[in-house]
């Protein structure tokens, strides 16, 4: 019996050592992945193998949804052309910008009513579910006094996906304030289409 208690013995110990060995390789492999990845090329998101979607493999384009009160409301729509499920979390970064791609004002403020979740972008560009919105709120300019906003006419908004540091500019004509402290725009958290 003492030997039927060692042999059994030795199988966990060869077994836990197999896992410990097993647990170093992975680390060692997630690491070594996490180091090689490009800071925009492959950001990993909590769905598994799911990279986050670069501005490169959007179309980003801009609907109206009408106006509400002194305020135009618009969907920041993000269409994945990349070929391959991604993912987008959080808020986009977005700009005025005159006819040269200055910079207009300060950028939109986040709207922190609705908690960024994680949406999954398809990989075919016809698919309902490869399409996902920002809303975004436009202040009428007008409701402000001349000197306090300096109004301008803005030929576009850069729009960076959330997480990215490349933009894409979309071509919305409408007044914006110069003022650089003098907020104008708002922008939720992206959410499903």
């Amino acid at each position: 019996m003492p030997s039927a208690v060692f042999s059994a013995r030795g199988c966990i110990r060869r077994s836990w050592r197999a896992g410990l060995i097993l647990v170093a390789v992975m680390t060692v492999v997630f690491t070594l992945l996490a180091a090689t990845a490009g800071a925009e090329s492959m950001t990993l998101s909590p769905a598994v193998g799911v990279s986050a979607c670069r501005t490169s493999g959007l179309v980003i384009w801009v609907e109206s949804e009408g106006g509400a009160a002194g305020h135009f409301l618009f969907n920041i729509e993000f269409t994945n052309e990349s070929g391959h499920s991604c993912t987008l979390k959080g808020y986009p970064k977005v700009s005025a910008v005159n006819l040269s791609g200055g910079t207009i004002g300060p950028p939109a403020m986040n709207d922190t009513s609705i908690k960024p979740s994680l949406v999954t972008l398809g990989k075919n560009p016809g698919d309902a579910n490869a399409t996902a919105k920002g809303p975004l709120d436009i202040v009428d300019v007008g409701v402000f006094t001349p000197s306090a906003c300096r109004p301008v006419w803005a030929a576009g908004l850069s729009i960076k996906p959330p997480g990215q540091t490349a933009a894409k500019v979309v071509p919305l004509v409408f007044q914006a304030c110069s003022k650089k402290n003098f907020t104008f725009m708002t922008v939720r958290a992206v959410q499903k289409s």
